[in-house]
């Protein structure tokens, strides 16, 4: 379960795995994964037929990569004060008046909170873009604010909560809510749909809390398609 996975979280992402693969298993289901993948690139993860669960976010369902997902559910966080199953970013500055035309770092095009967001707290702003560069992640982008290589950002909340990212500059602004990053499987699983949820559910209210997840909203891709994105189908 890729997103929101590091030093800090793994140990309590493979305690929610365990539980979840335990229920699985009790309900007869077989060949059950015993430890999450962490080794594999996160294109290549969603294309795979095998694929039982993972996450992304919700512009990656649209992607060629994503086609293939099946949306389970959405969590609700914690430490997040919105809608439940929904989040925000924080938009990061080097300065608290930033610039009209501003060097602009992006952990992904296909993310909402590092890139959409962005560009619509940018836009009701007034703010341009002077150049856009992809970091790879939230932390990668906040290193480049730090090393002055940008001059703004959008850090998932969430991620800036969980994982401590220390920010040397000032939060400026807050993004509109969006529906928090679904969790997936591959269409070719054969394994029903109520189960997967049920079995993540069941995990969720015993270990969610320690990876800050409260509860779980069911959801389907269509349900993501409200940001920009078509969908033809409702999986």
């Amino acid at each position: 379960m890729p997103w929101y996975d590091d030093d800090s979280s793994s140990h309590n992402l493979d305690q929610l795995w365990y539980v979840m693969a335990e229920f699985l298993r009790a309900g007869g289901v077989d060949n059950i994964p015993s430890e999450l993948v962490r080794n594999q690139d996160i294109k290549s993860l969603w294309r795979s037929s095998r694929l039982l669960l993972a996450q992304c976010c919700g512009p990656d369902l649209f992607t060629l990569e994503g086609g293939n997902l099946c949306v389970i559910a959405r969590p609700v966080f914690a430490d997040l004060d919105c809608t439940p199953g929904c989040y925000y970013s924080h938009i990061v500055s080097r300065t608290k008046s930033p610039s009209k035309l501003a060097r602009v770092v992006v952990n992904s095009p296909s993310s909402r909170s590092g890139y959409l967001a962005l560009f619509e707290w940018m836009k009701v702003n007034g703010i341009e873009a002077s150049s856009v560069q992809v970091s790879g992640s939230h932390k990668n982008s906040v290193t480049m604010l730090d090393n002055n290589l940008a001059d703004l950002a959008a850090i998932d909340a969430h991620t800036l909560n969980q994982h401590n990212l220390a920010l040397k500059f000032p939060i400026i602004g807050q993004s509109s809510e969006a529906l928090a990053p679904p969790f997936v499987f591959h269409r070719n699983i054969e394994l029903d749909r109520d189960l997967l949820f049920d079995a993540l559910e069941y995990a969720v209210n015993k270990k969610g809390r320690a990876v800050g997840i409260l509860d779980l909203v069911r959801c389907q891709r269509s349900h993501y398609s409200r940001y920009g994105f078509d969908s033809n189908t409702d999986n």
